[in-house]
C-alpha cells in the first residue's frame, strides 16, 4: 500500500500557498497558513517547477535592475531626462542623482 493520502486540499488552498510565498512567507508557514502539512506545501512547491518572484526594492529610493537598465539605455540613446523618467516611471530626482 502506497505511504501518503491523496492531496485532498482543494485548488484554492495551493493558489493561496503560492501567493504567500510570493509575498515572502516561507514554505512552511504559508503551508500552515492554508492548513496544510509542511510536506505537502513542499511537494506542491516542487510539483511546480519554478516560480519567478517579482524583484522588489528595499524602498521606493532605491532602484531596480530593470530600472537602472532602463536608465542606462535612455542615456545611451542621449535621451532627456524627462524622456528616460517617462519610459522608465521612476522618478525625476531619481535620474538626476545619477
Amino acid at each position: 500500500m502506497p505511504r501518503g493520502g491523496a492531496n485532498r486540499k482543494p485548488t484554492a488552498a495551493r493558489q493561496r500557498y503560492f501567493e504567500l510565498v510570493r509575498q515572502g512567507l516561507k514554505g512552511a508557514a504559508a503551508a500552515r497558513q492554508v492548513g496544510a502539512s509542511t510536506s505537502c506545501g513542499s511537494k506542491w512547491f516542487i510539483e511546480a517547477g519554478s516560480m519567478i518572484i517579482p524583484d522588489t526594492s528595499v524602498a521606493p529610493r532605491f532602484l531596480t535592475q530593470d530600472d537602472r537598465i532602463a536608465i542606462a539605455d535612455g542615456l545611451r540613446a542621449e535621451k532627456t531626462p524627462a524622456a528616460i523618467v517617462k519610459a522608465a516611471g521612476v522618478s525625476l530626482v531619481l535620474v538626476a542623482e545619477r
